[in-house]
C-alpha cells in the first residue's frame, strides 16, 4: 500500500462516468442512479442490478493502469465470486468503442464491468450487527457456508510462496510502510511495538506455518472476509467481493482467512458471535493445531483495516467529518491489533455425564461466552472413522465406531488436540461422556502441565428424565450421539463418579441449571450451587 503511482495510468473516460450517472443509459428500467465510490472502484446502482467500474489506479498492491488490466480483474472478480454468490454475479458489461460517445455493448471495449444482482443493504452483516440483528442463526449458516466453502477451495501449489512467512512478512511491512506514514511521530513507539512484536510471532510460528502450507491449509480464499463483504440474502449465507487484484492476498491459509472475520467482530463488541463463529468452523472442519496462529493472523487483519483506512484519508473529496471518523478507526484498530499481543488466561473444562444429560448442548452455549471451543467426543470419533459429524454409523453395541479400540483413540485424539490448543493459549471445552476416572484424571494433569485452570461441569440429572431424553432423540436427525436406551442402561451401570479431588474442580449442573449461572461460576463470580434447566433437552 502507498500513494498511487501516475506513471502510465490510462483514465477512464469522463464521458463514460458521466453516462453511468444517468439513468437513461441503461438498458432496463433505472429510476435513478446511486454511486457508492472507495479507493479502488466506483460502483453505481441503478435499477435491479449494481455495476461495479475499477478505478485507474497504481498501489504496491494492484494494478487497474490500463483498460486491459481493469477487464482482466473485472473477469477475475466475476470467476471467483461466483464460486459461493452465482446468484449476484451475473456476468461483464463492455462500454465502447469511443471515449467520447461510450455505447452500452460497444466494441471493442473502452472500459469493462462487472455486472451484479443488487441485494437490501440491511442484509449485510455490517448492518444486521449495527441494528442488533446479527444472531447465533447467521453465525452457524456462515460459519457453515465458509467451512464448505474452504474444504473444496483450489490447494495452492506446495512450491509457491503462497501462504509462506515470507509474503506474510512483506504484506505487514507493506502494512507498516503505510502507517507510519499516514499517522506521523506521534503513532511511531505504538507501530513499532506492533512491528517487534509481530516478527516475533512470525518467527515463532514459522515452522507452523509451512507444515500447513505443505499439508494443503493454503487454498485460493475470499481474502477480505469482514461483515460487509457477507450478505443475509434470500434466506442464505453469501459471501462477496473477495480479492481479485492480487493472488498473495487470496492464496491464503485458511484461518488467516476467517481471522478477517473473527477479528471484524471483536472490533464490533461481538467477542461471544466471534468465539461461536469460530467453534462451528472448527468443529466443521476439524483444524484446531492451527489456532495458534490466530493471533497473528487476527493482528494482521486489524492492521491490513487499519492501514485500508488510511490510505482512505488521502481521498481529496472526504469531508472533515469523514476525516475525523477514519482518523478514530485508525486508532482503533491499532488498539484491536495491540490486544492480539497480550496473553489471556485459559480454562479446560470437562463436561461429565450420562447420554441424554445435555452436556453438549451446555458445552454448546457457554462456550461463546467463555472464549472457549468444543471439542466433542462424537464429532471426533466420526471424524477418525471418516463419517460427518451428524451422519448415522449404523453401528451396534460395542461394534463399529463403538468398539474399545476406537474409544480409546477418540479419547486420544481429544487429548492431543486440547494439548495443542492448551498450549495455543485457547480455552477449551471437552464434550465427553468421562466415565473413567483415570481419563478425567488424565486431562486435568494436561491442564496443570499447560498453566490452564482445570474444571469439570457434572450434568447431575435423575435417570428417569435421562430416558425419557434418550427416548426423544432416537432417531432424530442433526445429533451428534448416537447413543440409544441401551447405551444409557450399561452406563448407569458402568459410570465411575467423582472423587473427592475431582469434587474441588466440579459444578454440578442438575435440572434447575441455568447457562448463564454456570458462565459466571466458571469465570469466577458468586453464584448458587444450582441453577435453573438448560435450554435444551438433549
Amino acid at each position: 500500500m502507498g500513494q498511487t503511482n501516475i506513471d502510465a495510468i490510462v483514465e477512464v473516460s469522463p464521458a463514460l462516468l458521466r453516462a453511468l450517472r444517468d439513468p437513461t443509459f441503461y438498458p432496463h428500467p433505472a429510476d435513478r442512479v446511486e454511486v457508492i465510490e472507495t479507493h479502488i472502484s466506483w460502483i453505481f446502482l441503478a435499477g435491479e442490478y449494481a455495476y461495479k467500474l475499477k478505478k485507474p489506479v497504481k498501489f504496491g498492491f494492484l494494478d487497474f493502469s490500463t483498460p486491459e488490466l481493469r477487464r482482466h480483474f473485472c473477469a477475475q472478480e466475476l470467476r471467483l465470486n461466483q464460486r459461493y454468490a452465482a446468484q449476484i454475479y451475473l456476468d461483464l458489461v463492455g462500454f465502447g468503442p469511443s471515449p467520447q460517445e461510450p455505447v452500452w455493448g460497444g466494441s471493442p471495449p473502452i472500459e469493462t464491468a462487472v455486472r451484479m444482482r443488487r441485494f437490501p443493504e440491511s442484509g449485510r452483516l455490517d448492518h444486521l450487527q449495527s441494528a442488533g440483528l446479527l444472531g447465533p442463526r447467521e453465525i452457524d449458516a456462515f460459519a457453515s457456508r465458509i467451512a464448505q466453502f474452504h474444504q473444496h477451495a483450489a490447494r495452492a501449489d506446495q512450491n509457491s510462496p503462497f501462504g509462506s512467512v515470507q509474503v506474510l512478512r512483506e504484506t505487514l511491512d507493506v502494512n507498516f510502510r503505510t502507517l507510519r506514514e499516514a499517522t506521523g511521530p506521534s503513532q511511531a513507539g505504538r507501530i513499532d511495538a506492533l512491528e517487534h512484536w509481530s516478527d516475533n510471532a512470525c518467527a515463532r510460528l514459522a515452522p507452523l506455518i509451512d507444515a500447513r502450507r505443505q499439508a494443503g491449509a493454503v487454498r485460493e480464499c475470499h481474502g477480505d472476509l469482514h461483515l460487509a463483504n457477507m450478505v443475509w440474502f434470500n434466506d442464505d449465507a453469501l459471501l462477496f467481493d473477495c480479492i481479485e487484484f492480487n493472488e498473495g492476498l487470496r492464496w491464503i491459509d485458511t484461518l488467516n482467512d476467517i481471522a478477517f472475520m473473527l477479528m471484524d467482530l471483536e472490533g464490533r463488541g461481538e467477542r461471544a458471535l466471534a468465539n461461536r463463529f469460530l467453534d462451528r468452523y472448527l468443529v466443521a472442519t476439524g483444524d484446531y493445531e492451527g489456532t495458534a496462529l490466530l493471533p497473528l493472523f487476527k493482528q494482521y487483519r486489524a492492521l491490513v483495516r487499519a492501514a485500508v483506512t488510511a490510505l482512505r484519508l488521502h481521498q481529496p473529496a472526504l469531508t472533515i467529518e469523514e476525516r475525523a471518523i477514519d482518523h478514530r478507526l485508525v486508532h482503533r484498530y491499532l488498539e484491536l491489533a495491540e490486544s492480539y499481543m497480550r496473553a489471556k488466561p485459559t480454562r479446560m473444562i470437562l463436561m461429565h455425564g450420562l447420554p441424554g444429560s445435555g452436556k453438549t448442548t451446555v458445552a454448546a452455549q457457554i462456550a461463546p461466552e467463555l472464549d472457549a471451543v468444543c471439542l466433542h467426543s462424537d464429532v471426533e470419533r466420526k471424524r477418525l472413522a471418516g463419517i460427518g459429524a451428524t451422519e448415522r454409523s449404523a453401528s451396534p453395541l460395542d461394534g463399529g465406531i463403538y468398539t474399545a479400540s476406537v474409544s480409546q483413540a477418540t479419547y486420544g485424539r481429544l487429548l492431543e488436540l486440547t494439548k495443542a490448543l492448551l498450549r495455543a493459549g485457547q480455552s477449551v471445552i471437552v464434550d465427553a461422556a468421562f466415565s473413567d476416572r483415570s481419563r478425567r484424571l488424565e486431562f486435568v494433569e494436561l491442564a496443570k502441565q499447560c498453566g490452564a485452570q482445570a474444571r469439570i461441569i457434572s450434568m447431575d440429572i435423575p435417570p428417569d428424565a435421562l430416558r425419557a431424553r434418550v427416548a426423544r432423540r432416537e432417531g432424530l436427525s442433526g445429533e451428534y450421539s448416537e447413543a440409544g436406551r441401551a447405551v444409557l442402561e450399561r452406563a448407569l451401570v458402568r459410570h465411575e463418579p467423582l472423587d473427592g479431588k475431582e469434587l474441588d474442580l466440579t459444578l454440578r449442573v442438575g435440572l434447575a441449571g441455568r447457562i448463564e449461572a454456570i458462565v459466571e461460576s466458571i469465570l469466577g463470580a458468586p453464584t448458587p450451587h444450582d441453577t435453573s434447566p438448560p435450554r435444551s433437552s438433549r
